[in-house]
């Protein structure tokens, strides 16, 4: 309860963090999501004002400012996440998104090749990188991360339908069917 304990960064933390998920948001009409987004990023302000090496508080303000297309902001809170923790495969991914979406894949594909060297698990972070592969047309290249995508997680549907979009512009009919076929039975699921 922030009443109780107004001058701690985890509580201020946890309630920004709770303001700005998607289960919070649904249902809201723009106003309304934006509103709740914006209460998320005060609490998480003041949670960085208290301790500001909290890297996880700076970086769920980047996903805020993210969510409401603030991108020069969201990377702001980034870089300062990633000051704080320059390993946080997380961050880099999510600086990665920024570029992406803003058209600068040079940039994204660095970050998110950087998020999969420091975890080498990190599937979302294979899929960005396939996605972003596959936009500067580096097809092989594309495969090889939506692979090892598929390889950590069987089941996730977008990369099984990526690595399928990817085969279908490579021409290898056979191997997109395949791709695609998987990705079918995941969403029956």
């Amino acid at each position: 309860d922030v009443n109780v304990s107004p001058n701690s960064t985890r509580t201020h933390y946890y309630l920004g963090n709770l303001l700005i998920k998607d289960d919070m948001l649904a249902g809201k009409d723009s106003v309304q999501r934006d509103s709740i987004i914006k209460e998320g990023i005060k609490e998480l302000e003041k949670s960085v004002a208290i301790y500001s090496p909290f890297t996880d508080a700076w970086n769920q303000m980047g996903v805020a400012y993210w969510k409401l297309k603030n991108f020069d902001k969201a990377r702001s809170s980034y870089e300062m996440a990633l000051q704080q923790n320059p390993g946080d495969a997380t961050v880099h991914s999510n600086i990665g998104t920024i570029f992406f979406q803003t058209g600068n894949f040079p940039e994204a594909y660095k970050a998110f090749t950087k998020a999969t060297q420091l975890n080498p698990y990190y599937s979302d972070a294979f899929l960005n990188l396939g996605s972003v592969n596959g936009m500067m047309n580096q097809l092989d290249q594309a495969i090889a991360a939506f692979n090892r995508c598929v390889e950590i997680d069987p089941n996730n549907a977008m990369a099984w339908y990526y690595l399928g979009i990817t085969y279908q512009n490579m021409g290898n009919a056979v191997k997109a069917q395949e791709c695609f076929s998987r990705q079918q039975q995941l969403q029956q699921k």
